[in-house]
């Protein structure tokens, strides 16, 4: 039996309220939360900055915000 195949025989044994849970399930996975969504936004404006002031690592970063 194929993988397909299990999950479609595992799907038609749940009921509307299990599906659908499982629809919000897989919904959290493929949409960001707001916070995440925010998060996104201002790395792109940071990003599409030619301002912004860029890092080549992680210790040069602290470097910056130690001094």
């Amino acid at each position: 039996m194929s993988t397909k195949e299990i999950v479609t025989s595992m799907l038609d044994c749940l009921n509307e309220k299990q599906l659908n849970g499982i629809m919000v399930l897989i919904r959290s996975f493929i949409e960001p939360n707001d916070e995440t969504k925010a998060a996104i936004e201002e790395c792109e404006a940071m990003l599409n900055d030619p301002k912004a002031r860029r890092y080549r690592s992680v210790d040069e970063l602290f470097e910056e915000l130690s001094a």
